[in-house]
């Protein structure tokens, strides 16, 4: 995760500078004018370039906004995914493309933009409605694509019925983790099956207040982290 820098390079993002009063590309200015949906939303950044991303997050968060990250590679995104309400990606992160992480909050209805400055790289067709921002972008412009596709958070469901299909739904997504940690199908399936034995195990810890999946995915990281190498064995 990157530190959010104090005095961002306010020009990678509003190379004009029409952000404030006397051309200063002032972030403090482009907040009066942001739209009120965006108080209190928690926007995913995942973006390998340092400065780039903490202007983004800086501008966010003076917009409003809560910011998950940065962040600069598909498995550190995952673990956060359960908490973003909206995204910004960088399509190519250091050699690796973001559209495994999409794919992840296409299923869970996640809005979010693709942010980059390759021109180079095909979307594959489940995403050809996505929007496309070309780096660089002012803040103005992110706004008026996320807008509309921003909305609350759906309420949970707290019935038996609902939580077994949550564990279920799980599984997709803990087998995509542990393949983009481990590269390996063998190594991902051990990682897997650990996680489910630990929570098993560990079920009266998940808070009530978590989705299944969410705590699941949290655990995955976290062993992933303290004891990963095992499963390679």
């Amino acid at each position: 995760m990157f530190p959010i820098a104090s005095d961002p390079v306010r020009h990678l993002l509003d190379p004009h500078g029409k952000g404030g009063a006397g051309g200063g590309g002032s972030v403090a200015g482009e907040a009066h004018t942001a739209p009120s949906i965006l108080a209190s939303m928690q926007i995913l950044i995942v973006e390998d370039e340092f400065l780039l991303a903490s202007d983004l997050a800086s501008r966010l968060e003076n917009a409003g906004a809560t910011i998950l990250g940065p962040v600069a590679t598909v498995a550190d995104a995952i673990s956060l995914v359960g908490r973003a309400q909206a995204a910004v990606l960088d399509i190519y992160l250091g050699g690796e493309l973001v559209f495994p992480l999409a794919g992840m909050l296409l299923d869970r209805e996640i809005p979010f933009v693709f942010f980059t400055g390759r021109n180079d790289i095909a979307l594959p067709e489940r995403f050809r409605f996505v929007c496309q921002l070309t780096k660089p972008a002012d803040l103005h412009q992110l706004q008026r694509v996320l807008e509309p596709q921003l909305r609350p958070a759906k309420p949970q469901l707290n019935v038996p019925e609902a939580r077994q299909q949550t564990i279920q739904s799980a599984l997709p997504a803990l087998r995509l983790t542990a393949r983009l940690l481990l590269r390996d199908d063998g190594a991902a399936d051990r990682l897997v099956e650990r996680t489910l034995k630990y929570a098993l195990a560990h079920r009266t810890d998940k808070p009530a207040s978590a989705e299944v999946e969410d705590w699941l995915l949290e655990l995955l990281s976290k062993i992933y982290r303290e004891d990963g190498s095992k499963c390679s064995h």
